[in-house]
């Protein structure tokens, strides 16, 4: 129009556009197109985060309002062309709506937190798979007795206890879900062998394909809710890449199109675990970056961090998600030290979830507590015990024999008191 129509006359084409209705409504279309054409990358895509991207390009359905006006205004007398083209350019955009309402219903489903009819649950699980994930870890598969799907639902980053005979006494552990909810045919728990873990040494060394096992859950507020945000940073040290790795496998099956750091920390190469994994889910989430480092046993051919993560590694990963939701879980130490440095950035610290190997213990305040030897009564059986250790009363009361009842064993569940 603008070369062959106005011979490019810039002041006759303004002339023509300001005088003429149907002109400025064109205009305005061409105009709105340009942000859109403008951010029409995938680049754009993860800068402006998928939030606000939709809402930018849902300019489209405004354009096309404005191109139809734009076509009736310009006949003279005969508007059948333009009164059909809008009604199959209505048509067309009608014909998305039942399917991005089925598409968001579905999605709106995955990415939800679970919740209903067996929030709560408890009965046997069957082992049907053992898997090594590095000399000291493994992960454990288990499905319904009957093989049918699993009873209960959870979301990624929750934990089941599980109940353990070991040496004729009852031993109840609480452990990670490393599965992705979305899997409702078995659950994974991901276990490492302590050299003094009880528990976890009869889990790697005496357990064999069809044990069942008595368990309780889920439980656990650590947990990522996707309609509040469309960044992740998630940060591991050691084994406590579990539930991250729930959270991962769970946004990469639900096809979550929001930006993802991921940073690993180990002491050697071999404690990063699931590293074959998270190379093929960079293949399949475009958005997903990760880091890893190594904090003692650094070989020379090591390309990746080395040493304990610094701040300046926390600022550039806030600064490429500053609305980010970061989800912390190792030792206690590192968790302290991790959070600490997030503070320091831009991140509000209602989007700062962290979670410790065990659980981190807190003395109750104000308690006049002195060290030494002390004694606890449990009420009901009579039973006195003397202590000197730190342990917990429930620690304690079933290594006295005492039967209380427990299922988290982090203070969240509320079942001991």
């Amino acid at each position: 129009y603008f070369f062959l129509d106005r011979e490019g006359n810039i002041a006759s084409t303004i002339n023509e556009v300001t005088s003429r209705r149907f002109l400025q409504i064109g205009t305005l279309a061409i105009l709105l197109l340009i942000p859109l054409a403008l951010t029409s990358t995938q680049g754009m895509r993860k800068r402006l985060g998928i939030q606000r991207w939709n809402r930018l390009h849902k300019l489209a359905y405004l354009i096309a309002a404005l191109v139809v006006l734009h076509y009736y205004l310009q006949v003279k007398s005969d508007t059948r062309s333009p009164i059909a083209f809008a009604i199959i350019l209505t048509a067309l955009l009608a014909s998305r709506v039942p399917f991005w309402s089925k598409l968001k219903e579905e999605k709106s489903k995955a990415l939800q937190a679970p919740r209903g009819k067996n929030h709560s649950w408890r009965g046997d699980l069957k082992l049907i798979g053992i898997r090594s994930e590095s000399d000291t870890v493994k992960s454990f598969r288990f499905g319904t007795l009957d093989g049918s799907k699993i009873p209960f639902e959870f979301k990624a980053g929750q934990f089941l206890t599980i109940d353990l005979t070991i040496e004729s006494k009852r031993v109840r552990r609480s452990y990670t879900i490393s599965s992705s909810p979305l899997e409702n045919d078995w659950i994974e728990i991901t276990v490492k062998k302590e050299a003094q873990g009880l528990a976890s040494s009869y889990l790697h060394n005496q357990t064999k394909l069809g044990d069942t096992f008595p368990f309780r859950g889920p439980f656990g507020k650590f947990t990522l809710d996707t309609h509040q945000t469309d960044q992740v940073i998630l940060i591991a040290g050691g084994v406590g890449i579990t539930p991250l790795i729930s959270i991962l496998r769970f946004l990469r099956d639900s096809h979550w199109e929001g930006d993802i750091q991921m940073l690993l920390s180990a002491k050697q190469e071999s404690d990063l675990l699931f590293r074959e994994e998270l190379r093929e889910s960079q293949k399949t989430l475009q958005a997903l970056k990760i880091q890893k480092a190594i904090t003692q046993q650094c070989p020379e051919s090591w390309t990746g961090l080395r040493g304990r993560i610094q701040q300046d590694t926390i600022d550039q990963m806030t600064s490429r998600s500053p609305d980010a939701h970061v989800f912390i879980c190792g030792p206690d130490a590192m968790a302290d030290d991790l959070c600490e440095m997030i503070k320091r950035t831009n991140i509000p610290d209602e989007h700062i979830f962290r979670e410790s190997f065990g659980g981190k213990k807190i003395s109750a305040p104000n308690a006049d507590v002195k060290s030494g030897e002390f004694e606890i009564e449990f009420s009901r059986s009579k039973t006195k015990i003397k202590e000197t250790t730190n342990d917990t009363v429930l620690d304690l009361a079933e290594s006295a024999d005492v039967s209380i009842e427990s299922d988290c064993r982090s203070g969240i569940c509320g079942q001991c008191k």
